[in-house]
């Protein structure tokens, strides 16, 4: 009887497992940060992240025909910023991205090319790594700090996926991350307020295994 039990819950799942497709692979890419402008009593100055490099990875399933699920890690490097009367300083830091997203496909999943979009949500961990200086210059503005500000995240992309062979796959797409500000990690000084939402732009493409 036990047995009886076995094999016919594995004739139960047997499909499930067959219709089931994974995918999982690496990413790399490049960031662009649009600056965000503050202005006192000083005057006018821009802050933000400087653009940069990125690396990650990802994996999810594909269950059924044009709907997907996947989660990804991308780490990049982000050193703070502010500007102004054409002076710049720059804080040495780094940023981390998780983020889970449901994808919707233009075609089935046995096509060789597949465009999507996405939409998800995770968490970005802003981090500053440089050495404090009380005496940073446009410090009547903002406070570049050493410090690590976790904010929640909401993601957008668009893409394309390009299927090589049976278990091998390319994809090329765009990203929105979009967080609320990290006014602890970019610190406003009293009378000066930074807020809103920090975007970042993240072009990437990867290669994966598809199995």
């Amino acid at each position: 009887m036990k047995l009886y039990r076995i094999s016919f819950a594995f004739m139960l799942l047997a499909p499930l497992a067959v219709a089931q497709q994974w995918e999982a692979g690496g990413l790399g890419g490049f960031s662009f940060n649009p600056s965000t402008t503050v202005t006192n009593s000083s005057g006018t100055a821009t802050t933000g992240f400087k653009n940069g490099f990125l690396v990650g990875a990802f994996a999810g399933s594909d269950d059924y025909a044009r709907l997907s699920g996947e989660a990804s890690y991308i780490f990049r490097q982000s050193d703070s910023m502010v500007s102004s009367g054409g002076q710049e300083v720059d804080f040495a830091g780094h940023t981390q991205f998780l983020d889970f997203r449901m994808l919707v496909h233009a075609t089935s999943r046995e096509s060789r090319i597949r465009p999507f979009v996405a939409i998800g949500g995770g968490v970005a961990i802003y981090s500053g790594t440089g050495q404090p200086n009380a005496a940073q210059p446009l410090n009547d503005f903002v406070a570049l700090t050493n410090t690590r500000e976790t904010k929640p995240m909401i993601s957008g992309a668009g893409g394309i996926k390009c299927r090589l062979s049976q278990h091998v796959g390319l994809r090329f797409e765009f990203r929105d991350y979009a967080t609320p500000f990290p006014n602890r990690l970019i610190a406003p000084v009293p009378g000066t307020t930074v807020g809103g939402w920090a975007q970042n732009f993240v072009v990437m493409g990867g290669i994966s295994g598809i199995f």
